[in-house]
């Protein structure tokens, strides 16, 4: 997955021996990719299937991993599996609600602006950018000092966040 993703939004991609090198100023050959539904946002769509995420003790435990994410020798791969998961819950409105009652939003938006690993940043902030498709989700991103409204289903979100994590990461 976390290949499909550099390679359609990066400039790192893969030569030809299945290595990703260093980004280069050449063409970036812009590539479809497909990334499946996930498990967890399909469940989500249903009031059962919430249900039994809710009652899901692996689902509270990567919360848990959401808020201990800056402890030191936790696994990126933890987090980010734990980002997506979060984030793919709260593409439904009732889903958006249950992440941000148990404070998953916020630790989203706060690795999102503060990890000192950067790949844990841009997953997070992909990740808000699902969060951003709901109304309770924008609502709670625009509570957090974030810019999102949403234009014909489309959400337009994260210019000031963008900025500001660009300007962070740059200028410390």
């Amino acid at each position: 997955m976390e290949e499909l993703i550099n390679d359609g939004l990066t400039r790192h991609q893969r030569d030809d021996d299945l290595s990703y090198g260093r980004r280069t100023h050449q063409d970036h050959a812009i590539r479809d990719i497909f990334l499946p539904h996930h498990f967890y946002g399909q469940l989500a769509m249903t009031k059962t299937g919430l249900e039994a995420l809710i009652n899901e003790p692996t689902v509270h435990d990567m919360l848990q991993t959401l808020a201990e994410s800056k402890e030191e020798g936790k696994s990126w791969m933890d987090i980010k599996k734990s980002i997506w998961a979060m984030a793919n819950i709260a593409i439904t409105h009732d889903g958006a609600k249950f992440v941000d009652r148990e404070g998953g939003i916020g630790y989203l938006v706060d690795i999102a602006e503060s990890s000192d690993v950067y790949s844990l940043r841009a997953t997070a902030f992909y990740a808000l950018s699902l969060v951003a498709t709901t109304r309770h989700g924008c609502q709670v991103l625009a509570s957090k000092g974030n810019y999102c409204f949403q234009i014909l289903k489309r959400t337009m979100y994260l210019l000031e966040f963008l900025f500001r994590m660009v300007y962070v990461a740059i200028w410390p």
